[in-house]
């Protein structure tokens, strides 16, 4: 900091009109910045850098996953279990909830369908038996 004042008053005296004035650090952000950007550049300039690169990983690790969750639920299960046996949930809003949802759908042989203003029966199918 000392070399850098000197230098700063060197050519500060070569002007023949100059002032100096004091700016605050709020105000000089982006030279602060720059600043430590550039002490920190300097640090590393003697410094010997060696940089390596493989296409394996150092570490191999494997990681063995099990599932011990039941498969989610579908959806129309729970339709399905109010069609055919008519139950429904103790809160009073959910029984009244599923009958109006159950109300869209019906079930033909053990097969739950959608019902269809202008269409045929529309057949619910499960995640597993779509594709896409």
């Amino acid at each position: 900091m000392a070399k850098y004042l000197l230098k700063a008053k060197e050519l500060f005296d070569e002007f023949e009109e100059s002032s100096l004035i004091q700016v605050s650090r709020a105000d000089n952000a982006i030279a602060d910045q720059l600043a430590k950007i550039a002490s920190s550049i300097a640090a590393v300039r003697n410094m010997r850098i060696t940089i390596l690169s493989s296409d394996r990983a150092a570490v191999e690790q494997y990681v063995q996953i099990l599932c011990t969750n039941p498969p989610p639920t579908s959806w129309k299960e729970d339709i399905i279990r109010f069609l055919t046996d008519e139950t429904t949930s103790e809160n009073p809003k959910e029984a009244r909830a599923m009958k109006v949802k159950a109300a869209r759908f019906v079930m033909i042989e053990g097969v739950l369908y959608k019902r269809d203003f202008s269409k045929p029966f529309l057949k619910c199918l499960t995640p597993e038996k779509t594709t896409c």
